[in-house]
């Protein structure tokens, strides 16, 4: 009953950062798989802790239309596809691998939650490695992660 409850909280904190203006917009667009998929970060929930574990709010938008979000002048940040997921996820940087803590899936009218994950293997060519090999690096201003001041 425990992890249940620890569950509900976190998804009820996820509802209520998701449903807030202040949330609306802040996902930075990293790049896509060269096809259809988009990938993003949430800017204010990134860290990296002593080089080895990034972790950040992402979201991956699939089968996007970008010829024709282009033609509609839509910024990448802005762009939908016919499915998205939103995860809190973690990558350690040192053995490239993933897990995702908590989530949603939205596709057309259906969504749902998306449960704690084991550490995998990150596939090479994935949008999970175009995240980890961002996310990783670690070279992303303090300021725009959120994180600490840049020491000097």
């Amino acid at each position: 009953m425990k992890g249940r409850t620890k569950r509900t909280a976190l998804l009820l904190a996820l509802a209520m950062v998701s449903a807030s203006p202040a949330y609306a917009g802040k996902w930075k667009h990293l790049g896509s798989d060269g096809k259809s998929t988009h990938y993003f970060y949430n800017p204010k929930t990134y860290s990296l802790a002593k080089n080895t574990v990034a972790s950040a709010w992402t979201k991956k938008e699939y089968n996007v239309d970008a010829g024709t979000m282009t033609q509609n002048k839509m910024l990448p940040d802005d762009y939908k596809g016919s499915r998205s997921v939103e995860a809190f996820e973690e990558f350690n940087c040192t053995e490239k691998k993933k897990r995702t803590l908590l989530g949603r899936y939205y596709e057309a009218k259906t969504d749902g939650d998306i449960d704690k994950t084991d550490w995998t293997a990150i596939a090479p060519g994935s949008t999970d490695e175009g995240l980890f090999s961002v996310l990783c690096k670690g070279d992303m201003s303090k300021k725009e992660a959120g994180g600490p001041p840049a020491k000097k």
